[in-house]
Formats: C-alpha cells, structure tokens, sequence
C-alpha cells in the first residue's frame, strides 16, 4: 500500500466509522448530526476520490514500467560491457544499438508518466551521484580497450 492510499484510506474509514457512530446515538443535539452529515460527506468524497484515483493500478503500472525500464538498462549494459567488445562487425552492432533505441522508445510511449515531483527527486539523487556505476565514468572505454580493470567488480 502506498502513502497516498493509506493517507485517504484511513481518514475515509475513520469518518464513516465515526459518522455512523453519531448518526445513530441517541443524542438530539443539532451539533452532533451536523457533525454526522459533515463526516458522511466527507467519507463520501473521499470514497470517490479513491476509486476515480485507483492508486494500487497505478501503482502497479509504474512498478511494471519500472522492472522494463531496469531490464532494458540491464540489457544495455551487458550490450556495452560485454558486446561491443567481441569480434561482431559493427553492421551487428549498430543493430543491436537500434532495436536497444527502438524498444526505449517504445517504452517512452506506452509507460505511464511519473509526477514531476518524483522526477526532481530522482534528478536530485542522480546529480548527487548516486546512480553513478564505474562503467558511466569517463575514460572507462580507454581503460577496457587496453584491458585494463577486467578483474574490477561492476561497482567500484
């Protein structure tokens, strides 16, 4: 469950729990079915704003473009630490490098958007370096080209 589903969730629970409660006491006080008709209200909203959001779809769908996302960026690595160094003509390579290009694009196309506050925040933990491997460095590809570093692990 996300935070977001929690955070209508909970408080749709306790106001219909709590509207009911009142809504049925014995209490003629005016204060206290306005407070009933307030709550129910609210429930209500909160009801329809939970089903028109459907957060667990949504969720579901951003996981699942999540895992394609990470699976193309597994395949791309093993394409550029692995393929490019083999004897393949690079009429193989460039190929390959297309079909990698043409199933992102797919992938822009068809995965749901995330917010834009999701994007700062993982622009942020990008720029801070955190999604940095020892492969993206610079001066890597020199370094394969003379063998240097094949014993070093993916993520120095």
């Amino acid at each position: 469950m996300t935070r977001f589903h929690l955070g209508i969730g909970v408080p749709n629970a306790v106001f219909a729990a709590t509207a009911g409660a009142i809504a049925f006491s014995f209490f003629a006080n005016v204060w206290l079915r306005l407070a009933a008709g307030l709550l129910s209200g609210a429930a209500a909203a909160l009801a329809a704003l939970q089903t028109f959001l459907n957060p667990n779809e949504r969720a579901a769908a951003h996981l699942n473009a999540g895992n394609k996302y990470e699976a193309l960026n597994g395949r791309a690595r093993i394409f550029w630490t692995v393929e490019c160094w083999t004897d393949e003509p690079a009429r193989v390579l460039t190929e390959r490098l297309k079909d990698l290009a043409l199933e992102k694009g797919r992938l822009n196309e068809t995965c749901p958007q995330i917010p834009r506050w999701a994007y700062g925040q993982a622009k942020k933990v990008i720029s801070d370096g955190e999604g940095t491997y020892s492969v993206d460095k610079p001066g890597r590809l020199s370094d394969r080209k003379a063998g240097v570093g094949a014993e070093e692990s993916p993520e120095d």
